[in-house]
């Protein structure tokens, strides 16, 4: 989907995520997007990108001006500010660790 060029000044992440809607080129269909994040930044593009640009593809994207991180439920889109729980567990391979047996079911898991 194409995204003609968008323009939000010190404003919330769900502002500029209704901006990008208003600005696409084409219809979304159920899709939706929304934040819990309340920090205003501003967010500017100058030509007509795709929506994966506009939306994830780095520091220079909705989801990376807002430092936030994207999850997806169906078509529910929703930039959270933090996704999960920091346990501080660590899981490495190939140092010191002999042995892992899984007793819980991981299915819900959110690693970074």
């Amino acid at each position: 989907r194409s995204i003609t060029p968008v323009s939000v000044t010190s404003q919330s992440c769900g502002m500029a995520l209704s901006r990008m809607v208003q600005n696409t080129k084409t219809a979304l269909g159920d899709f939706s997007f929304n934040s819990n994040i309340q920090d205003r930044r501003t967010f500017n593009t100058t030509e007509i990108e795709t929506l994966y640009s506009v939306l994830l593809d780095g520091k220079h994207s909705i989801v990376g001006t807002w430092e936030g991180e994207l999850v997806r439920d169906n078509f529910a889109m929703t930039v959270k500010k933090s996704r999960g729980e920091n346990r501080g567990v660590v899981i490495t391979t190939h140092k010191n660790l002999k042995d892992y047996q899984r007793t819980k079911n991981s299915q819900n898991v959110v690693t970074r």
